[in-house]
């Protein structure tokens, strides 16, 4: 009996990406960079990736994939014999305006990924930068803490290529000066630096049910404003950390019942109690983040749900 195939995120990589990659793996006893244990785990890692990836779309025919001598391709073979991965064939060259916005790609040529990734925002990983990238994809360091003492560029540490984020949050238009100072800090901390497509940030959440903010009860100016004119508001805060970015900012308001609240990009998710509009009575108290790259269990499927009710 075949296995059903869990929903994942899709990896484009190239056939010679993974000869190299299966030839230089760990060996016990070699003097490559590889032989030490922390290389050895993080080859690991990424190898489980290509293992257990359920969308994997190779640069090749399915009989040039048939050629290959590696013993570590017959091992694909094999789970994709028994449905455990399901392999595309002849996926290049790429079209990136049909693809998914959480695909990872993994090319030979590190010129071209760094090309890629500031042209379209996406995660591409070569060969040279295997390390590197693992960094962000497999990190442990998954907390932070945000109070009077820090704000939200400590989730710099979490700062990696993408093309949008979806802010789901009930309380964003509290204060103007709160709004502004909160989100100016979020998008200097998440945003890429360069980008040539067009940025998308979209927010989920509710209209202020008072004119009055809670904290101050001073009157909150929000409420006077339309919707283009508070999407506006926002294009001009990202702005202001990004100028030489293009930002399409779309806003929508639902009635929202979760506690939590979610950022989701294309290859993370960040959740908070309080929120990411912060009073300073709320930074007080104190409120956690909480960080989950794609990579990690259940993560991807948790993000498309995310995604899914604001239609993104």
């Amino acid at each position: 009996m075949h296995n059903t195939i869990k929903m994942n995120y899709t990896i484009f990589c190239e056939i010679s990406f993974l000869n190299t990659f299966f030839e230089n793996r760990p060996r016990e006893g070699s003097d490559s960079i590889l032989s030490d244990n922390k290389a050895t785990d993080t080859w690991k890692k990424y190898k489980n990736m290509f293992f257990s990836n359920a969308n994997l779309c190779l640069n090749c025919s399915f009989s040039e994939f048939n050629q290959q001598q590696n013993p570590f391709f017959d091992m694909i073979k094999k789970k994709k014999g028994e449905g455990e991965i399901k392999i595309k064939f002849d996926k290049f060259p790429i079209n990136f305006n049909d693809i998914n916005k959480h695909a990872i790609f993994f090319l030979i040529d590190e010129k071209q990924c760094c090309r890629f990734e500031e042209e379209h925002g996406m995660l591409f990983v070569s060969n040279e930068k295997l390390d590197e990238k693992a960094k962000f994809l497999f990190s442990v360091d998954r907390f932070r803490k945000i109070d009077t003492k820090t704000d939200w560029q400590t989730l710099k540490d979490f700062k990696h290529p993408c093309n949008f984020i979806l802010l789901v949050d009930k309380f964003i238009f509290k204060n103007i000066q709160d709004t502004t100072n909160n989100l100016k800090s979020l998008f200097d901390a998440l945003l890429p630096d360069i980008i040539q497509e067009k940025f998308i940030i979209k927010i989920l959440t509710e209209k202020p049910k008072s004119n009055l903010d809670k904290d101050n009860h001073e009157k909150n100016d929000w409420l006077e404003k339309s919707s283009n004119e508070l999407e506006e508001a926002i294009k001009k805060i990202a702005k202001e950390v990004r100028l030489n970015i293009d930002f399409n900012v779309s806003i929508r308001f639902i009635e929202y019942s979760e506690h939590d609240r979610h950022i989701v990009t294309n290859y993370c998710w960040f959740s908070c109690g309080y929120g990411f509009v912060l009073t300073y009575n709320e930074r007080c108290k104190g409120t956690d983040v909480h960080i989950h790259q794609i990579t990690a269990p259940n993560v991807y499927e948790r993000m498309r749900e995310i995604i899914d009710k604001s239609s993104i």
